[in-house]
């Protein structure tokens, strides 16, 4: 990400209030406690690491999706 880190994206989606109440997957290679840990403070929902397959990254949006608001 040329112009934001994952981190720095993740803190303006969950503060622009029309994106707010949107579920954040943190899909990285760092298999890192300290980045997982910041992400989820920071208000990502998962966290999923990279190259995790197509399994696990399935079964986690398979996981939020059903807690999604309804847009209309």
């Amino acid at each position: 990400m040329p112009k934001m880190n994952g981190f720095e994206l993740i803190t303006q989606l969950v503060n622009l209030d029309y994106l707010s109440k949107y579920k954040v997957v943190m899909y990285s290679t760092s298999s890192n406690a300290e980045h997982q840990q910041q992400a989820k403070e920071l208000g990502a929902s998962s966290y999923v690491i990279k190259p995790s397959g197509f399994q696990p990254l399935v079964n986690t949006l398979q996981d939020i999706i059903p807690r999604l608001p309804i847009v209309k």
